[in-house]
């Protein structure tokens, strides 16, 4: 998969800006605030139909303008054409697939795909377990319109009972069925995406012991565990899930009432990185860190690519100015000639160009490019 051509009218900073004949790496260079993630961001929303910056669409538009457009043409590996469309408005997007309108953007969504790696992914490994459980919501919702439904469903249903909950704390209400009504469709919907992430999460940690093995040169082991009120036992199949998270509300039905609140759920959901047997989060250090969401991004490439049978775009936010020269030439490598790249950065030289193809050098200035060439 390959981007060929992307067109932007009122995207952020670009008031308008058509771009063609992209190659298989492409370098975005530029001071910091020209626009060189909104040109990724707008990739991306052609992937997963959302932003990776932001939930409001209003701030997706140019400032002084009604609506925005994202339009970009791409070839598969079969050789064949696809080109998709948002018009973004300040209430919602419409999305285009062929030039036909959507009816729904999970018909949309997941039509292409992308990994994008940027210094905040660190928190992968590091940060709170929010965006570990981000992580592998937009991950899985890009390759699975079932996931994505899914998620959809349980956090609008979360979002009732929380609010039912609080009524019933507070004397406003008593329907007991109504609350069973609402456990089984959380249960149903929570046991689905457990047993996603659980799968997920297996077929990412085949792929990553490997390579954190090679990146490493043979000296650590890698595991990713799966953190999750359910039991491994019940994650055998989305049934099994459903019924164990029913139980558990049931088990913390009077906590629930007292507290006001959905106390159990897969919304506490977490990962651990083990390094030879250590919580790399706890004590490991800022390069294995680095190591681990490196290992973790290639493995994220390699399921899509047995998924969808084809490779991802690949962004690359910022990234190797954080990266050592071992890590830079390992990440290069892994994906080498297979995967096409976009990278953004304010100085070519944080890059050793000497180590991928000859890129096309695309010069952003204010919303605007300014040059662009082989080699600058």
């Amino acid at each position: 998969m390959k981007l060929a051509s992307l067109k932007l009218a009122h995207f952020r900073n670009y008031e308008a800006m058509t771009i063609d004949n992209l190659s298989n790496v492409n370098i975005l260079l530029g001071d910091n605030a020209q626009g060189k993630t909104n040109f990724l961001e707008a990739i991306y929303l052609l992937a997963l139909g959302k932003s990776f910056r932001t939930n409001h669409d209003s701030e997706l538009i140019e400032s002084g303008a009604e609506e925005a457009l994202v339009e970009g043409s791409f070839t598969r590996d079969t050789q064949s054409e696809i080109k998709l469309g948002l018009k973004i408005k300040k209430r919602g997007k419409i999305a285009y697939l062929n030039q036909l309108e959507q009816p729904r953007m999970s018909d949309f969504v997941g039509a292409i795909n992308t990994v994008i790696f940027s210094p905040e992914d660190l928190n992968i490994v590091k940060g709170a377990p929010s965006y570990r459980r981000h992580y592998l919501d937009l991950e899985l919702s890009s390759i699975s319109p079932k996931y994505l439904n899914e998620l959809r469903r349980y956090q609008r249903t979360l979002k009732q009972k929380n609010q039912y909950l609080k009524m019933m704390r507070e004397g406003k209400s008593n329907d007991s069925i109504y609350l069973d009504v609402l456990n089984h469709d959380l249960a149903e919907a929570g046991g689905y995406l457990a047993w996603a992430r659980s799968e997920n999460i297996a077929e990412l940690e085949q792929y990553a012991t490997d390579i954190h093995y090679r990146l490493t040169q043979k000296k650590e082991k890698l595991e990713i565990v799966y953190l999750s009120e359910i039991s491994c036992d019940a994650l055998n199949s989305p049934e099994d899930a459903a019924s164990a998270l029913l139980a558990s509300f049931e088990r913390l039905s009077e906590r629930e009432l007292r507290q006001g609140v959905t106390i159990a759920g897969i919304q506490h959901d977490d990962l651990s990185f083990m390094v030879n047997g250590t919580n790399v989060a706890s004590f490991g250090s800022q390069g294995q860190k680095r190591s681990v969401s490196i290992s973790l991004k290639l493995s994220e490439i390699e399921v899509i690519k047995k998924i969808r049978h084809e490779a991802p775009i690949l962004l690359l936010d910022d990234i190797f100015s954080e990266l050592d020269q071992n890590r830079q030439t390992f990440l290069i490598k892994s994906f080498e000639q297979a995967v096409q790249i976009f990278i953004t950065t304010t100085s070519i030289n944080d890059i050793d160009t000497s180590i991928i193809e000859p890129p096309l050098i695309i010069k952003v200035d204010d919303g605007r490019i300014s040059s662009r060439g082989k080699n600058g």
